[in-house]
């Protein structure tokens, strides 16, 4: 009686796993008629149950061309009653946060899945010169993104504790690992509308930016200015000056 009481509890305010599919074309819809230019796609099963979601917004696409070139493949297994595997693409921007790309919801993790999502990957952001995958080397990918990928390189990486701390605990990757156990539709309400704060945020603070370039970039600049002013230059010849 307590686990049914806990589960109903739990559907009152994430909503019920079946009918938050029966949802989800509506919610897709909408998201895409409030971003235009955006890449939301979804395949059918034989019998019109969703298998694979594919989104990323017309701001990611857009933002995609001011960040390194490489991007990072992970996944995550949903915890919601129905199960799945989200798969999230990211990339580094100018100041060096973590930048969410794209986001995919598949059935599982295997041949067929990772080549829908890799196919509309490079239609929504096409392939830039250098470019570089990186995965965790038990995400077996390498296959697939030499056929939807030949120009770019693959490399499979082995997190260390560290490193994996960092990603989980940065700003919508933690936030999203944390919703695992919502419903489908719900979830993906949830990461957009932290892609909405975070544009947002970003945006505000590009706006108040004075200078042409990003604050870090702009606060190491002074402070390698202050330390000039410690050092002594003394010419040593005509043409050369030696710098104490």
């Amino acid at each position: 009686m307590a686990l049914r009481s806990r589960q109903r509890a739990f559907e009152m305010l994430r909503g019920n796993p079946c009918e938050s599919y029966k949802s989800l074309p509506n919610f897709l819809y909408m998201l895409g008629t409030t971003n235009p230019g955006s890449a939301i796609d979804t395949q059918l099963r034989e019998d019109n149950t969703i298998l694979y979601v594919f989104t990323a917004l017309k701001v990611l696409i857009k933002g995609r061309k001011y960040c390194k070139p490489i991007i990072v493949v992970d996944c995550t297994f949903l915890k919601a009653t129905l199960g799945g595997t989200l798969l999230v693409v990211t990339a580094e921007d100018a100041v060096g946060k973590l930048f969410a790309l794209a986001f995919s919801v598949v059935d599982s993790e295997n041949d067929a899945s990772r080549k829908y999502f890799f196919t509309k990957l490079k239609q929504a952001f096409g392939i830039r010169q250098g470019s570089c995958i990186v995965s965790d080397r038990h995400l077996n990918i390498e296959s697939v993104v030499k056929k939807i990928y030949p120009e770019a390189t693959h490399a499979a990486k082995a997190y260390t504790e560290s490193e994996f701390e960092y990603h989980i605990r940065v700003g919508q990757l933690r936030s999203i690992v944390h919703a695992r156990e919502l419903p489908i539709t719900t979830l993906l309400m949830h990461i957009h509308d932290l892609q909405q704060e975070y544009s947002y945020k970003h945006r505000k603070i590009e706006m108040d930016t004075v200078t042409t370039i990003t604050k870090n970039h702009e606060d190491l600049l002074f402070q390698n200015y202050i330390n000039s002013l410690k050092l002594q230059v003394k010419p040593s010849t005509h043409d050369i000056i030696t710098v104490l």
